[in-house]
């Protein structure tokens, strides 16, 4: 009998307690304040790395919870960037993941470089990344010109002025190559070691000034990276009389080289070597093709500006003819950039946004010596003066050759137009 008053005494006593703690949850208890605070952690883009004045590809993340771990959007994430730097896209509100991050990160020229995300209330979080100088560039482009070909000094000089300034931009490019193939029509270096590429030119007459600007593109592909060892360029005299003429023939052999460097060539086989697998080019919707390299778009959301772009990847040239379609960035986008395949009165920059691009074919470059551009501002002026000339591009017919690094073929691609 003692025993069961003395168990009714602590049932009595723990159901008082109970009642004076109430029904509430330990959470329910948590003070309003630290009940309704957020929490911020870091979530992608901690290990990212650059040369200085570069874009970073890939951006910091930060994840935006509650103390229970549940995601909250629709929360202000304010981020900063020290060293010099830039960031779009700075202040932004997260996602139903929580998720927030700039759009794109371009260093500053030298010291710590670091981005800050804030959070009203809470600690912010630091992101560093490992920037670096340049290192000297040993990329190496030759131009030979085709048998009865004689450049004019102009002429030459244009060549010679391309060959330099891509090498400047483009610091590695794939491992030297023996070559001990022969693709007809592109010139015979067999025997030969290209530590970069050697590029055919061929200067004829065509069809005469304003029709078939003339062709230019690979001839023979490395099969580690799939990156050009040998190229070809042909143009047609009158047309190259009148680019002289205008003062804008330097510009346009720097565009066509770039088409031998893999710009618009290589796009559907880079990084594979079989056409339509692990492409960088999205050619469906047809209305709306597009280049998805990260490099390229973290460089697209740089130049974009305050006003963003609506979009996330880089407009590809979706009218014109084969040569141009799918091969360019879209004019109605970017107007004067260099990589249109139309060409505007003045200067036409060659922006960080082609750069970008061939670090993306797995180039390594320096994007910081891209030319100043902005497609909102090169809109404006395109506006203003007379309207630009298509750059009528024919096709190449001979085959897309890959070699091993014994320099002997592995394959053959065909090349792939409108």
């Amino acid at each position: 009998m003692t025993k069961h008053i003395g168990s009714a005494a602590a049932f009595l006593a723990a159901a008082a307690l109970i009642s004076a703690c109430g029904d509430s949850s330990p959470l329910e208890n948590t003070p309003a304040a630290e009940k309704n605070s957020s929490r911020i952690s870091a979530t992608a883009g901690t290990a990212l790395s650059g040369y200085y004045g570069n874009f970073v590809t890939g951006v910091p993340q930060v994840t935006v919870t509650g103390p229970d771990g549940t995601p909250r959007a629709g929360v202000t994430v304010n981020f900063s960037a020290t060293g010099g730097g830039h960031l779009t896209g700075a202040t932004l509100v997260t996602d139903a993941a929580g998720h927030a991050s700039p759009t794109s990160w371009r260093l500053g020229s030298g010291g710590t470089q670091s981005v800050s995300a804030t959070i009203s209330g809470v600690q912010p979080v630091t992101f560093t990344a490992t920037a670096s100088p340049p290192p000297p560039g040993n990329f190496r482009i030759e131009v030979r010109y085709a048998q009865g070909t004689t450049p004019s000094a102009a002429q030459r000089a244009a060549f010679e002025a391309a060959a330099a300034g891509w090498s400047r931009i483009i610091l590695r490019g794939g491992a030297p190559y023996p070559v001990y193939e022969l693709d007809e029509g592109c010139g015979d270096i067999r025997g030969q070691t290209v530590d970069g590429v050697v590029i055919t030119a061929d200067l004829k007459p065509i069809d005469g000034a304003g029709k078939v600007l003339g062709s230019a593109g690979p001839c023979i592909l490395r099969d580690e990276g799939y990156l050009p060892a040998q190229g070809y360029m042909q143009f047609d005299t009158a047309d190259l009389d009148t680019l002289e003429v205008r003062g804008q023939l330097q510009q346009v052999v720097l565009h066509e080289m770039g088409h031998v460097l893999g710009f618009g060539t290589i796009w559907e086989v880079v990084g594979s070597g079989e056409l339509g697998s692990n492409s960088y080019l999205l050619r469906t919707p047809l209305e709306n093709p597009t280049f998805v390299g990260a490099a390229s778009r973290a460089a697209l959301f740089g130049l974009a500006g305050v006003g963003g772009f609506p979009g996330t990847a880089v407009p590809v040239e979706n009218t014109g003819e084969a040569g141009t379609a799918f091969a360019h960035w879209r004019e109605s986008v970017f107007k004067r950039e260099l990589m249109t395949g139309w060409l505007d009165s003045g200067m036409n920059p060659l922006s960080a946004l082609t750069i970008a691009q061939f670090r993306d074919l797995g180039y390594l470059v320096n994007d910081a010596l891209g030319e100043n551009y902005s497609f909102t501002f090169a809109a404006a002026i395109q506006a203003s003066v007379a309207a630009p000339f298509p750059l009528v591009e024919g096709k190449l017919t001979m085959p897309l050759i890959v070699i091993n690094r014994a320099g002997r073929k592995v394959g053959t691609l065909p090349r792939i137009y409108k």
